[in-house]
């Protein structure tokens, strides 16, 4: 089994034992779509609503701007692509977008963590890593934005949870993910370094997603 596919059936695991703290409300949950070409985004989502359908696009340019603006941005490109194959007069999409911001570095990469991360070579690591060494301070950031479209009307809702934790120089060969290098705050390992299972509680994108899903009616939370 690929580390891709163990990571999934952990994901599904957690997902099981996620849900049963909520009730799923199906139907509404049907009503949305969810764009994205990220297999590991989509499996942290589906795993707190598992019936959200899933849209793959790569019409969904990346803009530069703060997180807030990137994020609004992308909703309204995948609202774009989900009316151009629907044709439809009411579509509800919602996606997600993670952002890591470094103390040291105010608040950078932000919302360009992914290619920022992916582009260290050895040197440039080891530069970073001295510059966290006495304040490693970061945090990740995910951004939940749905949009509902329905004859002319638009209604756009922004949710944000964020981790604290620190930055460290990661343990094995590095593959320019940053879960290697982060540590949730009152933890020793790396959120990659952790079960699925374990890091889960500090995943700030299963948990955003809750939240937008409790506050739109997507879950219900149990009494």
């Amino acid at each position: 089994m690929s580390e891709m596919n163990k990571f999934a059936a952990s994901v599904e695991d957690y997902g099981a034992e996620h849900a049963a703290q909520f009730d799923q409300v199906k139907e509404t949950q049907m009503l949305y779509t969810f764009c994205t070409n990220n297999e590991r985004k989509w499996g942290d989502v589906k795993a707190v609503m598992p019936n959200l359908n899933l849209c793959t696009s790569r019409m969904l340019p990346e803009i530069q701007g703060t997180a807030d603006e990137v994020a609004l941005q992308k909703v309204k490109d995948a609202l774009k692509v989900m009316l151009l194959r629907s044709g439809g007069s009411d579509v509800r999409v919602v996606i997600e977008d993670t952002s890591v911001r470094i103390d040291q570095l105010n608040g950078a990469p932000g919302p360009y963590a992914r290619d920022f991360f992916r582009g260290l070579d050895d040197e440039q690591l080891g530069r970073l890593a001295a510059v966290l060494e006495h304040n490693p301070a970061a945090t990740a950031e995910s951004r939940v934005v749905s949009a509902h479209y329905v004859d002319g009307d638009l209604k756009v809702k922004m949710y944000m949870v964020a981790q604290r934790g620190s930055l460290r120089y990661p343990l094995g060969e590095f593959d320019g993910e940053w879960a290697r290098m982060f540590v949730p705050e009152g933890e020793q390992q790396s959120m990659a370094e952790m079960q699925p299972r374990e890091s889960a509680k500090y995943n700030a994108r299963m948990r955003c997603a809750a939240e937008f899903g409790l506050a739109e009616g997507l879950l219900r939370r149990k009494e």
